[in-house]
């Protein structure tokens, strides 16, 4: 038997139900200030439920024109148009999902294994990106046959059906079955067939670079300065990733969808179904990737390219859709903040992060755990928890009022569990998919020791790792840092000579000579590598 253990640390009022639903908008617009806001130039985000749209805001888009017809870029959501025109070929019998892809395209890697059309559409083709290909060809590739020379002949990464590996090369492959299938050119077809069956309007194909009028401008961020993104060659993207559109055209893609006015129901079901390999979900369909929100299936995607991100996710149950676009590329991943709206939409929201937390009592979480033979280490520091795998990076675990944990920077929960043998577990929620992890081992508390002027010097110095790197222990304004180039970390002092980096996991355990003097370290991070000090 099972039961929950719930850990009042603080109380954080809730919202009655009826109330919360009618102040949706208020409560969107504070996750649009907090995660948009600060980070992007110009954005659109749209949410609607149940065919009402409770929030639309467009921002800093010039005031030429409507703003809402302004387009951005949305990079891999792209891969969900391509998927469905796919699956109208199907309908009409013009092709079968267990079709060889040379059937369509003859002149493929035309000595290679068979590679089925679901296998592409779900990524288990075996091939790779179009990194692969050096960017000073990319960047000279004037069409889309061009740059099908480039790749036709790359060996796969493995038999097509036995793994999953995400591919844009794989999407671009479609392109062309859906060209040599249809007789029409992906921009005409995906217009006749895609967009004007669901009302885009203001929705593209572009193939080529020329000057597209209503296109927004990409930005890159370097700290705090904004830049304009670096160009791209638009003839790469293609169909896996060359849609410009508006957050309310994709909203009109996905009730078209819902209506099954571009392909049935069925078609749409395996479109929205998980695959696997060898019994292990991949969290991809046909174009989306599948997960949850609070117990219910979301139906999403992510896009990303030079100067632009994009999400989209979709709740059949609820028929909840939200769409978030940016026209910045280096901007915190907007999943969060997407799923923040959804889940507030279900009524449903997640708490904000809490300004002082307090892990009295809590020390009894401290361990390793484990999951099908992955470990993952929650840690005590400076009287916060984190979070993290052997060697990797820290995240605070924040108490929610519910005695959940809320993994930083993420919507992941932690709940714990005990067992009738008191055998300690927590079950993981992510926007993927749920886990349990059982502790198999003792974890770490780190309680910091106060250095003197004195100890700081003496610790301060530069240390040679041999045949690798050199790593820098500096003093900044009466704090101690570690450094590997330009990577740096806090580093504390818990014990003699014994120090914890602060956002991840590792440690430095200085040595002494016969005399007291420090010599050298061992940098424990998944492994011990040790250090000779050296004179800078």
């Amino acid at each position: 038997m099972m039961y929950r253990i719930f850990f009042f640390l603080f109380i954080i009022g809730s919202f009655p139900s009826l109330a919360f639903a009618q102040n949706y908008k208020d409560h969107i617009e504070k996750v649009v200030v907090k995660h948009f806001n600060p980070h992007c130039p110009a954005y659109s985000i749209l949410a609607v439920k149940d065919g009402e749209i409770i929030f639309e805001k467009v921002s800093g888009v010039s005031p030429d024109g409507e703003a809402s017809q302004h387009q951005f870029l949305i990079a891999s959501i792209t891969k969900q148009f391509t998927a469905v025109a796919v699956m109208q070929l199907m309908e009409q019998g013009k092709l079968s999902l267990d079709d060889d892809v040379r059937k369509f395209v003859p002149d493929f890697l035309t000595n290679g294994p068979t590679i089925a059309i679901r296998q592409l559409l779900s990524h288990q083709a075996g091939l790779d990106n179009q990194s692969i290909i050096p960017e000073e060809i990319r960047v000279k590739v004037e069409s889309q046959d061009d740059m099908l020379e480039l790749f036709k002949d790359q060996e796969l990464l493995f038999k097509p059906g036995t793994q999953y590996r995400y591919s844009n090369l794989g999407y671009m492959l479609l392109g062309h079955v859906i060209q040599n299938v249809s007789g029409m050119s992906c921009q005409d077809y995906f217009q006749r067939f895609l967009f004007e069956p669901a009302g885009m309007e203001h929705s593209d194909l572009i193939l080529d670079n020329r000057h597209y009028s209503g296109l927004l401008e990409g930005h890159s961020r370097y700290g705090e300065q904004l830049k304009k993104a670096e160009g791209v060659n638009m003839v790469l993207p293609f169909t896996g990733g060359g849609i410009a559109s508006t957050a309310k055209d994709i909203y009109r893609w996905y009730q078209a969808l819902r209506d099954y006015k571009i392909i049935s129901k069925k078609s749409l079901e395996l479109c929205f179904t998980e695959n696997n390999v060898a019994g292990v979900p991949t969290n991809y369909g046909f174009g989306w990737m599948v997960g949850q929100l609070r117990g219910k299936k979301v139906i999403k995607h992510d896009g990303i390219i030079s100067g632009f991100l994009s999400f989209a996710a979709y709740v059949p149950e609820d028929d909840i859709v939200v769409v978030t676009l940016c026209n910045c590329d280096n901007v915190p991943y907007l999943e969060v903040p997407a799923s923040r709206i959804v889940a507030i939409l279900m009524d449903q929201p997640f708490e904000d992060r809490p300004e002082h937390t307090s892990m009295d009592g809590l020390e009894n979480l401290v361990g390793a755990y484990s999951s099908g033979g992955k470990t993952q280490y929650i840690t005590t520091q400076n009287n916060t928890m984190v979070f993290h795998e052997q060697g990797g990076s820290k995240q605070l675990l924040f108490p929610q009022s519910d005695g959940s944990l809320l993994v930083e920077s993420t919507l992941d929960i932690i709940t714990f569990e005990k067992s009738s043998k008191d055998t300690l577990r927590f079950h993981l929620s992510s926007l993927n998919n749920d886990s349990y992890w059982v502790r198999t081992g003792a974890g770490k508390i780190y309680e910091t020791q106060d250095l003197s002027d004195s100890d700081r010097a003496a610790f301060s110095g530069h240390y040679q790792v041999p045949n690798a790197f050199l790593f820098e222990v500096y003093e900044e304004e009466e704090k101690m840092f570690g450094r590997v180039g330009h990577d740096a970390h806090e580093i504390f002092c818990f014990e003699k000579d014994r120090f914890f980096a602060h956002g991840i996991d590792a440690e430095i355990h200085f040595h002494r000579n016969q005399l007291g003097e420090i010599e050298g370290l061992s940098l424990m991070q998944g492994r011990e590598m040790k250090a000779m000090r050296v004179k800078p």
